[in-house]
């Protein structure tokens, strides 16, 4: 096993030093007889479900999605953690200003991710709590409303000034029915 792991790393470093690297990645692939080949190339078709591992060799950092950034995820979890209805509200607001704001900026794609993930979020933190026999508050419920109402609202929409009318909307109608 440590043979294997030397040789793959050798292979690797050598195509990362080499001033000739001709290829962007680098496939694993097993032959039918056992052996490994290392390609720039697809495995054959005799061997495309054979693929073991593929190493990339591009040095470009990829920029993650906005709703990816460290700082939306926190947002996120300091509303999954709010144990109180005005935490929530409060949480829920900040997270619903990030969310304008983004949009507002012409990040509309953005925006509409970010809606989405802390919809899923909170689905999947209501269910949890329903599958462990855990309370599920109203106000949780709520708050998954009003990130569901804009989630089906915004798909209907593509400018920065009707999302930014189907946000606040969606916030007022949110503050009526929320009892703080």
């Amino acid at each position: 096993m440590s043979m294997k792991y030397s040789l793959v790393s050798l292979v690797i470093t050598f195509l990362l030093n080499s001033s000739t690297l001709m290829a962007s990645r680098i496939i694993q692939c097993q032959q039918a007889d056992g052996s490994i080949e290392f390609t720039n190339k697809s495995c054959s078709k005799q061997n495309k479900f054979q693929v073991k591992k593929m190493y990339s060799l591009s040095k470009q950092k990829k920029r993650s999605a906005d709703f990816l950034q460290t700082f939306f995820i926190e947002q996120q979890n300091q509303l999954l953690q709010a144990t109180t209805q005005k935490e929530s509200s409060k949480q829920a607001q900040i997270i619903i200003h990030t969310i304008n704001s983004y949009a507002q900026q012409g990040k509309i794609s953005s925006a509409y991710n970010m809606i989405a993930s802390v919809y899923v979020k909170l689905s999947k933190q209501i269910k949890k709590n329903h599958w462990q026999g855990q309370q599920v508050t109203p106000h949780q419920y709520n708050i998954r409303l009003l990130f569901e109402n804009i989630l089906i609202t915004q798909s209907t929409t593509s400018s920065i000034e009707e999302f930014s009318n189907i946000i606040n909307e969606s916030w007022r109608h949110y503050k009526k029915n929320d009892i703080l």
